[in-house]
Order: structure tokens, then sequence, then C-alpha cells
């Protein structure tokens, strides 16, 4: 695990009203699934319960488990994809190299970036949003 921000302290992130927060890794350009803050709302945990399904659905390749998941979830969560045959969902379920070759996982990986950049996204119908901080 490394810290996102050693130097501020928790309170500080009080102000932040969506559901979850999540964080783009400073190494490359995953969004972290190991770290992140989790509102006690119905929305956050409908989130969570959902991407953990994501556990019956992983490709046979290299996907990073959780960490490949949320980049699917995020995106459909905010419709900016849909369930069913979008681009980045076809690049995740096809993914079937070994963690040997990333390149097919980072081309996935950078599918659902480009959908979502650090800041503010918010599923209309369902209230639920997201914030991603670089």
């Amino acid at each position: 695990v490394v810290p996102y921000r050693t130097n501020v302290p928790l309170h500080n992130w009080s102000y932040l009203r969506e559901d979850i927060i999540l964080y783009e890794r400073t190494w490359n350009t995953e969004i972290a699934a190991g770290n992140y803050l989790v509102t006690n709302s119905e929305a956050a945990r409908s989130f969570l319960v959902r991407w953990a399904q994501y556990e019956k659905e992983i490709p046979p390749g290299f996907s990073s488990a959780d960490n490949g998941a949320i980049h699917l979830h995020l995106i459909r969560s905010v419709n900016l994809e849909p369930e069913k045959n979008g681009t980045c969902g076809q690049k995740y379920y096809s993914l079937t190299e070994p963690v040997t070759n990333l390149d097919p996982y980072y081309d996935f990986v950078d599918c659902t970036r480009k959908l979502a950049k650090p800041g503010v996204y918010t599923n209309d119908e369902s209230s639920f949003s997201f914030r991603i901080l670089k």
C-alpha cells in the first residue's frame, strides 16, 4: 500500500460529498482499488456490492483482479459506457494474456481512463457519485 497524501489529516477530506473518493496512481494510469473513502450511503453500499460481484466475471487473462474491475465498474456506474457491448467492456472480457504481457491490460485501462479522468462523476438516476483525485 502506498499512501496518497500522508501529510493531509483525514478530516481535511470531509468537505467532499461524493459517495466514493478514489485516486489515480502516480506511477501508471490506473485508479487504485486498494484505498478509497466511502460514505455510508445506500448508493455507495450498492456500488461496493456490485463491484464485489465482478469476482465472478474475471477474464481468463491478467486483469489485476479488483483493480481491473474497478475501472469498468466505475464507468458503467455513471453510464459512461453501457452494461453490454461497450468498447471497454469488450476489452476487459477479452483479456487472455498472462501477466508477462501487460499490453492488453493497459489498453483496457486506457480505454476506461479516456472516459473517466480525474474529476467528479454522477449518475443522475441513482444519485451515485464518485471523485477521482489526481
